[in-house]
This record gives C-alpha cells, sequence and structure tokens, in this order.
C-alpha cells in the first residue's frame, strides 16, 4: 500500500500512557498523575518486530508513521487489545514534538512552520543585503587580500561610493589609503 500523507514533512510518533511494565527508564511514568506531556519520558510505539513499547527517550527506537491513516489504524487495533491503555498521536518536526489529533492539526504546524522559514529566509536576505551595502565586494577583495585587509578596504570602497573620494582621502592616512585602493583595483573593483 503506498502512504497518501506524505503532504506532511515530519514523521508521526504513538506515545502510550497506561502501560504497567515499572521501568528505570519511565520512573515518572510508572503511575502517571495525568496524560504526559511528549517532552517527559515514558513509553513509545517501538520499531521492532515484536511490535513492543520503547521509551520515548530513545529517539532511534520509537517507530515513525509518515502515513497518518497507518497511525490511526495501528492505535484502533492496539485499543481493541489493549483497553487500558492510552495513545496519543505526536507529530515531531525537526527537534520539536507537538501534541496531534488530526491530520489538519499536522498540516497546520507545517504551513506554520514554512512561514517561519520564509520570514527567516526574509530576514537572512534583508541582513545580506545591509551587510553587502556596508562592505561592497568584500568576497572579490577576500580573494586578493587578508580578511582584516578586505574589510578595510571594502570600507574604504564603501565610504567613496557614499561620500566621495574627498572625504574618503581625509579619513586615511595617506599611506593606507592608497594600500587600500591597490587592494581595490587588484580586486577589480571600480572605485569611481
Amino acid at each position: 500500500m503506498v502512504a497518501n500523507d506524505e503532504r506532511f514533512k515530519g514523521d508521526i510518533l504513538i506515545y502510550v500512557d497506561g502501560y504497567r511494565v515499572d521501568d528505570f527508564r519511565c520512573i515518572e511514568h510508572n503511575f502517571p498523575d495525568g496524560f504526559p506531556s511528549p517532552t517527559a519520558g515514558g513509553w513509545a510505539v517501538g520499531n521492532n518486530a515484536r511490535d513492543r513499547y520503547c521509551s520515548r527517550m530513545a529517539l532511534d527506537k520509537i517507530r515513525r508513521f509518515r502515513d497518518y491513516d497507518e497511525a490511526v489504524r495501528y492505535i484502533e487495533a492496539k485499543r481493541r487489545k489493549r483497553k487500558n491503555e492510552r495513545f496519543q498521536l505526536v507529530y515531531q518536526l525537526g527537534s520539536l514534538f507537538h501534541e496531534v489529533s488530526t491530520l489538519d492539526d499536522i498540516l497546520l504546524i507545517d504551513e506554520e512552520a514554512d512561514a517561519e522559514k520564509a520570514l527567516e529566509a526574509a530576514c537572512r536576505a534583508r541582513l545580506r543585503d545591509e551587510f553587502e551595502e556596508k562592505y561592497p565586494g568584500l568576497e572579490a577583495l577576500k580573494k586578493v587580500a587578508t580578511r582584516n585587509t578586505a574589510f578595510s578596504a571594502a570600507e574604504l570602497l564603501q565610504i567613496i561610493r557614499k561620500e566621495g573620494v574627498e572625504t574618503a582621502r581625509k579619513r586615511y592616512a595617506k599611506g593606507t589609503y592608497y594600500r587600500l585602493l591597490k587592494v581595490l583595483r587588484d580586486a577589480g573593483l571600480d572605485h569611481a
């Protein structure tokens, strides 16, 4: 059977509460007061041939579902056999865990993550543009000079472009000005 819910980006995990096997890895959940949060210790459906549970802390041993319907069918089959256990769908996207109950919840989490990534990309692009404006031609300058000299030459180029050659000449010592001007020429950057 082909998974029909390849629309979401993360994995679905199934956490289990009410499994009455005392275990040193799950001390706080041997006698739970309420359903545990997804980040706490406890039991989860394991990825093994005998269909056993494993510790939630053993992320490499937890079964990961890529099909929402398959995860729900698994829970329904387990509920018939184990009436005292409670199951919770948990959606893992990156390093974040979200308790979910429907496919719509998962898709909403993905949309929010995409919007956050787009916002982050826009912020990075704006910062990159501001950096390029402050240090024009820095990458070309780094190829012909050391890092510090490249930054100094980029600052000189920015001053020349914004305020003019005369202002730039006054701000730097004569030797430094002409040395940085030579670095600009070596990098093929027009300073006029």
